[in-house]
Formats: structure tokens, sequence, C-alpha cells
């Protein structure tokens, strides 16, 4: 029994004494100049300015050197890592490698040498087959001084399924017959060289293998062979864009790939393509998606569409387009970017699969009732960027939209737009005057964010933003509010917004805020109000906002900072107060500065001299506030804020006894003024009297008198 006993402690203390030495803070296992963790697996050491790789344990099996200033690799660098299953050595300034370099990486699956100065990747016609990497999925020579492919490629590397060695120098291909050996080879990039050229044998040894994938945009490609892509059944994506193929080549190439093409991505864009014709595509029925993006296209043809019958993205923006017609024949159709072209109408009416359309940069004039259909998939329309200036009340029937984009048109009014489950939504740069309760009827509940910038509104009647629960953001830039605030005609724009986390009221004409406008934003994080013409903190009643972490005043005509608000605001971390009139007088400057020495609250831009200057007094105009060092003392100060303070108290007392006097002025006038016309009402009643006595005594005709 005791024998188990100290048996156990001593398993007990060796498994410990192994914890403990493969522990991250074990200098002995992990070199000072990396990070080392799950157990050495994982070695970090990029960004740590090396020249050279440091020694590491035999258990790595990430290793990242990426960022750094190696410029070589020696013979024996990785002989000791033979679990190494990824190498990244990106970014640094190699400029020589070579297959015996990495003939100890048997198990290496990806290696990344991009972005560095390799002129060469040698591999010997000679390699034996203890040189060979079988495991090494990923190769990744992009960004280099490359000028040929890597020769003997498939014979070091012969499970390659991926092979980048797009943007380097490499003038011609040719994928001789040695390729075929490259069954894995499924992704093949060769984006951004200097292939001018493609002829009919050049991809011949990639004929033989599955490659789904083909990247050659970027290359100044003017000419390609007919035959070039002809029998690569399996090549599902091919990239041609930003090359300068002409649309006969283009329309042959595709011709000799044939009916029987697999193609379901094809890239034409950036090119000089002025018609988009059933001749050019309507061969490749199994198309998904289609980019023809910023290829001056003038015309699409209308019966393209009906020979597309798998087509689920449509990317034809920014081209010369008036007109897109029979859209509707893409049934599949679900992602749909016509933007910037010059279009006047669109019918999109039997598109049900429709999920994104982005038809902004138009000349839309209009949104007229159905022009949609009744689309439940649809999440996100972008109409922004036109001349639309007015919307049908059933524009938007029947869609579950979650983003509406309306910016930059001309609208004046917008009522209700039927939609029930928005969350985004953007009216900015309109010509907005008012905002109707009818416009959110639907949508009060799940609306999250509201851009309402860039419009003329200036007050919000009959409380338009009512059961706002779910309202995060809100943006009333470049608006004209600055009266309705200081007037407190909206406290109740925000009583149902308590979830509200951000809001922008810049450039509103703001002078001040008066109190109580802030009080049911009890989550606010964020307020912007630059641009305006506040001079005190007080004056926006910020102390009000209770949660905020981040306060935006610059550009307003603040000539101090009031240190006594900023010190009530418990959870304030950021503040911006560049671009005001400060006033480097001690008495008023003094406060700010010593509050900026002390305080965690990060200051935005504080070290740029044009935003933090002083205005005032002349004699410091243009001098950095952060180098405006007052001497006078702090007490000299004091009896300057109590001047101050009791001449606002005597300035108060004397309001205050002005209006008791003039308050008995009136009582007393009211009071004589009663008696005196009450007297001359008596003097006149007796008056009359005794006139009617006398007169009645000197012409009366009774004979007894």
């Amino acid at each position: 029994m005791a024998l188990l006993v100290v048996y156990s402690c001593c398993l007990f203390l060796a498994q410990a004494a192994y914890a403990t030495a493969f522990s991250e803070g074990n200098l002995e296992w992990c070199s000072h100049q990396c990070t080392c963790l799950n157990n050495y697996r994982t070695v970090d050491c990029a960004r740590r300015m090396l020249d050279h790789v440091p020694s590491l344990s035999n258990l790595t099996v990430n290793l990242y050197l990426d960022n750094n200033r190696i410029e070589r690799i020696a013979p024996e660098t990785f002989q000791t890592l033979g679990n190494l299953m990824m190498l990244n050595m990106e970014k640094n300034a190699i400029r020589t490698a070579a297959a015996s370099y990495f003939c100890s990486l048997q198990n290496l699956q990806i290696l990344n040498l991009g972005s560095n100065k390799l002129e060469a990747f040698l591999i010997p016609d000679n390699l034996t087959a203890d040189c060979k990497l079988p495991s090494l999925k990923q190769l990744i020579l992009s960004n280099n001084r490359l000028s040929a492919l890597p020769p003997n490629l498939p014979n070091f590397t012969p499970s390659l399924k991926l092979l980048n060695v797009s943007f380097n120098t490499i003038r011609s291909v040719s994928f001789n017959g040695s390729f075929s050996m490259l069954m894995s080879l499924r992704v093949l990039d060769l984006r951004g060289n200097q292939i001018h050229q493609i002829m009919a044998d050049d991809f011949a040894g990639l004929k033989a293998i599955p490659l789904n994938t083909l990247s050659l945009s970027e290359c100044g490609i003017v000419h390609i062979e007919p035959e070039a892509f002809h029998e690569m059944t399996e090549l599902a994506s091919l990239s041609l864009s930003r090359n300068l193929i002409g649309y006969n080549t283009l329309e042959a190439i595709f011709t000799a790939i044939g009916n029987d093409s697999q193609l379901v991505q094809l890239d034409l864009s950036e090119m000089f393509l002025q018609n988009v014709t059933a001749s050019l595509l309507g061969m490749l029925k199994r198309l998904s998606i289609l980019d023809i993006f910023e290829s001056s296209v003038h015309y699409v043809e209308p019966g393209l569409f009906d020979l597309l019958p798998e087509l689920e993205s449509l990317n034809v923006g920014h081209n010369e387009l008036h007109e897109l017609e029979n859209v509707g024949a893409l049934k599949q159709l679900r992602w749909l970017n016509a933007e910037w072209n010059h279009l006047t109408e669109l019918d999109l009416t039997d598109l049900d699969a429709l999920q994104s359309i982005d038809v902004s940069g138009n000349q839309l004039k209009m949104l007229p009732g159905g022009w949609l259909g009744a689309k439940e998939n649809l999440q996100l329309l972008n109409v922004s960027h036109n001349m639309i200036t007015s919307i049908h009340p059933e524009a938007f029937a029947g869609l579950s939209l979650q983003q509406l984009d309306l910016s930059h048109n001309w609208l004046s009014t917008l009522n209700d737009t039927g939609l029930q489950r928005l969350r985004k939504l953007n009216l900015s740069h309109n010509r907005l005057s008012v905002i109707t309760p009818q416009l959110f009827t639907n949508v009060a509940d799940t609306l999250e964010d509201v851009d309402l910038s860039h419009n003329n509104i200036s007050n919000f009647q009959q409380a338009p933003f009512k059961d706002f629960i779910s309202l995060q953001e809100l943006n009333l830039a470049y608006n004209r509010l600055g009266r309705a605030l200081g007037e407190g005609l909206l406290c109740d724009i925000f009583s149902s917004m308590g979830h509200l986390q951000q809001v922008d009221l810049s450039a509103n004409e703001i002078v001040q805020i008066s109190a109580g406008q802030w009080q049911h934003l009890h989550h606010v994080n964020t307020v912007a109000l630059s641009y305006n013409h506040i001079k005190r903190l007080g004056d926006a009643s910020v102390i009000e906002l209770t949660a905020v972490a981040r306060l935006v005043m610059d550009y307003n005509d603040l000539s101090a900072v009031d240190v006594d608000v900023l010190d009530k605001m418990d959870y304030l971390e950021e503040a911006d107060f560049g671009n005001n009139p400060f006033a480097c007088t001690p008495c008023v400057a003094l406060p700010f500065l010593r509050w900026l020495n002390h305080s965690t609250v990060r200051i935005l831009g504080k070290a740029d001299r044009q935003r933090y200057q002083c205005y005032m007094p002349p004699e410091f105009a243009g001098q950095y506030l952060l180098d405006y060092h007052p001497t006078i003392p702090d007490a000299d100060c004091k009896p300057h804020r109590e001047r101050h303070r009791s001449q606002l108290d005597w300035t108060m007392i004397a309001v205050a006894v002005a209006g008791v006097v003039v308050f008995i002025i009136l009582v007393t006038v009211l009071f004589f003024y009663t008696q005196i016309c009450q007297k001359i009402k008596s003097l006149h009643y007796r008056w009359q009297i005794r006139y009617r006595e006398v007169s009645g005594v000197e012409f009366t005709n009774d004979p007894k008198v």
C-alpha cells in the first residue's frame, strides 16, 4: 500500500513537472522572441522585427513568422520541425527559396511565402523521394518577383489543391504535361501578372485535371486563342476582368467551350464591352453568377436572359445602360446590382426569389405601385441617388424589407410605406420638412437605425417617434431643430427611445437645449452636437446624459469648457471640443487645463494645433491651447469667480426687487384708480340729482307751485 502511495505521488510530480516544462512562460521551450500557445503547438513570431528564424520546439504545428525582416532561409532552419503543418512567412524580404529548405516538413499542408522578394523558387530535376511535400495542399507565392512558374512543381507538391502565383512578373504560362499529375489542383490564381497572350496549348497540362477555379484578371491580356479553355470540362469559375480582350475574341472563346460548359461564375468586369448579347454568353446555360461591372455596356440583349435560367446573381453596375429589359425571365435571380446607370424605369414584378436590389445612381423619378411585386424574400432595397419625388402608396406592398435606402432623392413628403419588419431606414439628403406619424406606423417597434440627416426638418408634430422601443441609432444632423430644442418643444421626441445608443444633432443651429430634452435617454452612449452655436456645456443640458460615453461638440462657440459639468458625467470616456473659440485668459482656461492633466477622459484630436488653439485675447490668437501656461495663482482667480458670482447674485436680487416694486406700484395704481372712480361716480350722481331738482322748480307748469 505504501509503495502504491509513493508511486502515485511520483506519477503526480512527473505530470506536474511535464506541465511546467510545457507552460507558456518557460523560455527553455519557447523563444523569448515569440509567443507560444496551446502547449507549443502554435507559435506566434509575427511582427517581432526578426531578421532570422529563432530556435523552436519540435512540437510546433502552426508557425507564424509574417511581417518580419527575414531575408534568407538557411537549409537547416526547419530540420527539427517535423510536425509543422502550417508555415506563414509572408511580408518578409526573402529573395530565394528552394525545395531543399522544406524537405523535412513532411506534414506541411500550408506554405505561405507571399509578399516577399522571391525571384525564383528552385526545384531541381533530380528531386529525391524524401524531398517531396506529400501533404502540401496550399502554396502561396503571390506578390513576389517570379518571372516564371516554379519548375518541376508537380514532383515537389503532388497533392496540391491551391496554387497562388498572383501579382508576379510572369510573362507566359505553359502548363506542360507534368501538371497533369496535380490531380487534386482545384484553384489556380494568376492575377496581376504580365500575360499578354494565351495560346491554345498553354493549358494543355490542366485539361486532364479537374481544375475548378481559374483567375486571369489584371494580366493585360489582349488575345486568347479560342481553343485555350476547350476540354477544361470541370472549370466552374473563370475571371477575365481588367483585360483588353475584344468582343469577337470572347465570343469565339465561349463558343469553343460549347453548350456543355460547367461555368457557374464568370467575371467580365472593367473591360470594354459595348454589347452583351445571346451570341456572346447564351451558350453558358449553367451560369449562376455573372459580373459585368464597369465594362462600358450600353446594351444588354433581352433574349439573353431567356438562355440563362439558373442565373442567381447579376452585376451590371457602373455601365451606360438606359434600359434593362426582360429581367423577369431570370426566375432564380436573388441579387441584382444595376447601380449607376441611366435607368428611368425597371420592372421587377416577376422576380420572387430576389433578396437584394441595388438601383442607386440612376434616373428614377417615381416608384410606381407594384413595381416589385410581393416579394417575401427581399431584404435590401437601395434606390438612393436618383431623382425620386413621389412614391406610390403600394410601391412596397407585400414586402418584408429589413433595409431601405431612399437617400439622395428629391422627396418632400413621405407617408406610410406599408413595411412591417424594417430595421434600417435611410432618408438623408432629401427635402423633407415634415415627418408624419404615419411614416412609422408599422415599423416603430422594429426600426434600429433611422437616418433623417440633411433635410429641412424644423419640428416634429404629433409625436412621430412613438413606441420606438428598438431604435439604437438616430441621425438628425443638418436640419433646423435648434429653435424647437431651445424652446423645449421636443420634450417628447425621445420619450419612447429607451434603448437609443447614438444620436446626432450636428449642424442644427442649436444655441440651447432646454432642460428635460434628454431625460428619457438612459442608455445613450454617443451624442454628437458638432457645428452648432453652443457657448457653454450647461446650455446643452448634457449633464442629463447620465450614461453618455462619447460627447462630440467640436465647431461650436465654446470659449471655455465647464469642468464642473464634466466631473458629473461619470461614464464619459471620449470627448471632442476641437475647433472652438477658446479664451486663453488665466481664470477661464486654467480649470480646463488642470482637468486635462488628471482626467482619464480621452480628448479626441487634442494634439492637433489647428483644432485646439486660442482665439482671444488677440495677443494669444493662434497659440496652441496646451502651450498656454498661465502663471496667475489660483487664489487670484477665486476673487474673480466670487466677484462674478456676487455680481450674478446682486443682479438676481436687483431683478427680484424691481419686480416687487413694479408689482406694488401696479397694485397701488389699481387701488387708487378704483377709489377715485367710485368718488367720481358718486359726485356725478349727486350733481345729476341737484340738477334735476333745480330744473324742476324753474320750468314746471304746475299752477300750485
